[in-house]
Formats: structure tokens, sequence, C-alpha cells
């Protein structure tokens, strides 16, 4: 989900512990502490997240007994209030007890927070996202992306349609930075794939006025659209608008469409609907072992926000057992240095500007109300 200002919020915080004792090592001799900063209403919509974050916490515990690891995290929610998500920040940055900040899904939040965070040499790992702006070319050393970015996502999209021999394409985007930077690169990255981009839109109405578009569009012959929406309401509120005025056209988005209950609700017009995912994460044996261990200890089938939470711990953790310290400085320079992490989403390294890099798209299909993996 997108970031987004809220009203006033109130700090969550719950703390979970688990550690061992090992024989020879003073219990907590190399405590790492995890911050999960983000909103808690959208950790409530899909469990995975803190759940894997869970999993990664207490595993690491187990394996390195004999370190004297002791892992922790708690969960501030900022309610996706700028000046909370600020306050928290500025909290967690000067905490000499906190290794790294988890979050946040406000782009907002995390666009102030992260020079903070680099002043207090305190590693933040972007995990909802960011927006390129916010990371790219700014020289920090303590803030990682560990998904792709908008750019990243539109280029995708564009190689997903020229693979499915898409040539006449129309774009419809929210007036918002990543909607525009996704509709811009997919439009350049088009280009070089042989694509035609016949119309950029950021229109958005009533039906009956939208109505005028699609007409305009099949007279065109467009044969796909792009739906890139800040809302995620008005993204499937534009999906039926083309659906029902254009029902051959294929439908493209971003992770707007990623909202199990809307892609239940609206499942008439979302099936077929082809999104790149944030994260490429790889169906593995052992991606498929923590699933099947995730729905042993929890009940339920996880999202593949699960293995990402982990991941988002594990990446810390495994650095820290490596290094043989906690100090947030000493971990950055060693995910930086680190050229083939083997997480369970798949191998994880960083360029420079601490952006995910490496990674091959991996796209997400909506079928039957449902995202399913490979759209193609």
């Amino acid at each position: 989900m997108k970031g987004k200002r809220a009203g006033l919020a109130a700090v969550l915080a719950v703390l979970i512990l688990a550690s061992c004792a090992a024989e020879g090592q003073v219990k907590g001799s190399l405590p790492l502490v995890i911050a999960v900063m983000g909103s808690k209403e959208v950790y409530d919509y899909d469990a995975s997240f803190l759940n894997g974050v869970k999993m990664a916490i207490e595993e690491v515990n187990r394996e390195y007994e004999s370190l004297g690891m002791e892992a922790s995290f708690a969960l501030y929610d900022d309610e996706y209030d700028y000046e909370q998500g600020l306050l928290l920040s500025n909290r967690l940055a000067a905490d000499p007890d906190v290794t790294a900040v988890l979050g946040s899904h406000s782009f907002a939040i995390l666009e102030a927070g992260a020079p903070v965070m680099e002043e207090y040499g305190k590693i933040m790992i972007a995990a909802n996202g960011m927006m390129d702006s916010s990371i790219i070319g700014r020289k920090y050393t303590m803030i990682f992306r560990n998904t792709f970015g908008e750019a990243d996502m539109g280029a995708a999209l564009a190689g997903y349609g020229a693979r499915q021999g898409i040539t006449r394409i129309a774009v419809n985007h929210s007036d918002t930075e990543f909607e525009r930077n996704l509709a811009a690169a997919f439009a350049l990255e088009g280009q070089r794939l042989g694509l035609r981009v016949l119309d950029m839109t950021t229109r958005f109405g009533s039906e009956q006025d939208f109505h005028q578009l699609t007409d305009r569009w099949s007279a065109l012959g467009i044969q796909g659209v792009v739906i890139t929406r800040d809302a995620i309401a008005d993204a499937f509120a534009i999906a039926g608008y083309v659906r029902r005025g254009m029902p051959e056209a294929k439908v493209y988005g971003d992770y707007s469409f990623d909202a199990s209950d809307m892609l239940a609700e609206h499942a008439a017009i979302s099936d077929n609907i082809v999104l790149p995912a944030l994260v490429p994460v790889r169906r593995t044996e052992r991606l498929e072992q923590f699933e099947r261990s995730y729905e042993e200890i929890y009940g339920s089938k996880p999202t593949w926000w699960a293995a990402h939470g982990y991941d988002s711990v594990r990446l810390v953790a495994d650095a820290a057992a490596q290094g043989g310290t906690n100090d947030p400085r000493r971990l950055a320079q060693l995910l930086h240095e680190q050229t083939e992490y083997h997480g369970v989403t798949g191998t994880i390294a960083f360029d420079s500007d601490g952006v995910l890099t490496g990674r091959e798209p991996a796209y997400f299909a909506v079928r039957n109300g449902k995202l399913t993996d490979g759209g193609e």
C-alpha cells in the first residue's frame, strides 16, 4: 500500500522478545533490537509481514545462541501521520538500543526520516517500498530499500506488455510522484521495446464521462491499459470502467491491486489484471518449506509479505552473526559488501545507493479474485 497521511496518531509499542542463554555466554551479550514502524491498520489487514518478522526473530535466537544473540522487535504505529512518523523517526534514530528500523508505509515519512537515520547512524530498511527520489543519488550509507521502485515497476510492465505482443497502449495515472514516475518509466522502456503509448492521462470521474475516453481509445486501437493510481478505490473503479467499455483490452496495474478484499469484491472486473511484484519473489523449495512452516505455526497460508518480513530481519541478524557485532554502522557496511545473500525470497544485494539490485522482475496475475504468482 502506498504512503498517505492520516489524522492524529498514538504510538503502539508491542514488544515481543525471544531469547536463549548459551553455555559460556552472557545472556544478551549480542542484543539485536528491530523497530518495525508503520500503520498497525495495514499490518492487521495482512499479518503475514509481522508473522514473518516473528519467525525470523525466533530462529536467529535459536541459531545464534552460542553467540549470545538476543533478538527482539517492537511495533510502532505511525498511523500514516506525517508528524507522528517524524517524531517516531527521531525517537528511534536517537535510541542507542535500536539496531535497525523497518518501515514505514508512508513515502513522506520515509523521505523525512531517512536523513535523520543517516545522521544518527541507524540502519533503516524500507521494506514497504520507497520513492526512487528519496534514496537514489542521496549517498546514504545507512538506508536500504529491499523492494523495487517505481522506475523498476514501470519498466517491468513494459517488458511484460512487449512479450505479450501488445503494441498500442494507453496509461491512466494519478497526478502523484510515484505514479507519474511509473508511467514515465513505462513509456520510456516501452519506446525502446516498440510499444506505442498513444495516450497518457490523469482523467478520472464518473463512468459516463470516462466512456468518452474508452471510446477514443477504442478508435485508436488501444490493446492494453496501464492503471497506476494512488488511491486503491480509484484503481479498481477505473479497471471497471475499462473492462465494461473495452472488454477486449488487457489491463495492467501496480500494487494498488494488491488488496485481497477488493480483489474478491471486484472479481468480475479484476481477473487477469497483471502487475509487477514490489518484491520479485522466486518460487523455490526453500520458499515452499518456509510457507509450510508458516502454515503450521499460524494455521493459514501466508502472502508473499511473510517471506519478505522474514528476509528483512535475517539480513541484519545474519550480518550481526557474521561480523560478531551489533553496531549499526558496521552492519550497514556488511550489507553493502555482500553480493550474494541468499534469502527466502531470492538473492539479495544492494548497489551503492542501498537499492535492491540484480533481481529480475516477477509478476502477479489476478485469477478468481485472488492474486496469484506468475503473470506469464
